[in-house]
């Protein structure tokens, strides 16, 4: 059991004053292949952090037998009073290893059925937002008799006859 190197060791194992170790794991598989379907690899370190050791204290409220058979009555000590004062709790201090893990790298693989859903989530968006900015361009800026001059080319009140006549085929060679 090496000693531990905490300012209040006292020449005592890791074990009875506890430490912090911090498992470092590092995954790679995207980068190996085009679609991100190589095989898992990942590495992981253990590293003492020096000088820290671990413990929790816990203080659990305790009633004692000389609690009951005082002369002071049991209102005039509140919980809050039994919990702060010595003579009523006890205090646990518990010492031990304590693991943080930290995660870096990547991990992943080619799904086409999320790339899919992707893409028409992107489309229906686009839709959407074309679809909005045509209603406010046409029916809610105060400009909107030219918006829509100009988005249908015509004038208010005006038909188009989207019919050719002869004259319009013969000029279009047909």
């Amino acid at each position: 059991d090496a000693l531990s190197d905490s300012p209040n060791g006292n020449n005592k194992a890791f074990r009875r004053k506890g430490c912090v170790l911090i498992v470092t794991l590092f995954y790679a598989n995207v980068f190996g292949s085009v679609f991100g379907t190589s095989p898992l690899e990942y590495t992981y370190t253990v590293e003492r952090v020096p000088y820290t050791p671990h413990r929790v204290e816990e203080v659990v409220p305790m009633i004692t037998p000389s609690f009951f058979s005082s002369k002071v009555p049991l209102n005039s000590v509140t919980a809050e009073e039994r919990y702060n004062q010595p003579q009523y709790r006890l205090l646990r201090k518990r010492y031990g290893v304590q693991l943080k893990f930290v995660q870096s790298g990547a991990i992943g693989s080619f799904s086409l059925s999320h790339l899919l859903q992707c893409m028409a989530t992107s489309m229906s968006l686009i839709t959407l937002i074309t679809t909005v900015g045509d209603v406010v361009a046409l029916y809610l800026l105060p400009q909107s008799k030219y918006y829509r001059d100009v988005i249908y080319g015509m004038k208010e009140g005006e038909l188009v006859d989207h019919t050719l006549s002869e004259t319009d085929l013969t000029k279009k060679g047909m």
